[in-house]
C-alpha cells in the first residue's frame, strides 16, 4: 500500500510526523501500563490529552457558531455549492442547522 502524501513532505515535515506518532505511541503505552498496573499517574497524561481535545472541540464549535450568522452570505458566494438555490430558500435557523 502506497501513501502518496508522504512523498510531498519535506524532510523536516517527516521528522515532525515521526515525533508526533512516536510521542502518541508512548502516551498510549503509558496509558495501557497504567491500566494494567493500576497506577493512576500513568493514566493522567492520557486523560489530560482527552480534556485538551474536548476544550479544542468546544472552542471550534463556538467559533463555528460565531461565524454562522454569515452562513447565508457564505453559501451565496460559493460558485458550485450543491443545492445552493434550494438551501437559500430556507430561513436562517434551518439553514444553520443543515449546513
Amino acid at each position: 500500500m502506497t501513501i502518496h502524501w508522504v512523498q510531498s513532505l519535506s524532510k523536516q515535515d517527516k521528522y515532525i510526523v515521526f515525533a508526533v506518532i512516536f510521542s502518541a505511541t508512548i502516551f498510549i503505552l503509558a496509558h495501557l501500563c497504567g491500566v494494567v498496573a493500576n497506577k493512576p499517574s500513568y493514566i493522567v497524561p492520557y486523560f489530560l490529552i482527552k480534556v485538551f481535545n474536548v476544550i479544542i472541540a468546544i472552542i471550534t464549535m463556538l467559533g463555528f457558531y460565531a461565524y454562522l450568522p454569515d452562513i447565508r452570505v457564505w453559501v451565496r458566494m460559493q460558485p458550485h455549492f450543491p443545492y445552493k438555490n434550494y438551501l437559500l430558500e430556507f430561513d436562517s435557523q434551518t439553514l444553520q442547522l443543515i449546513v
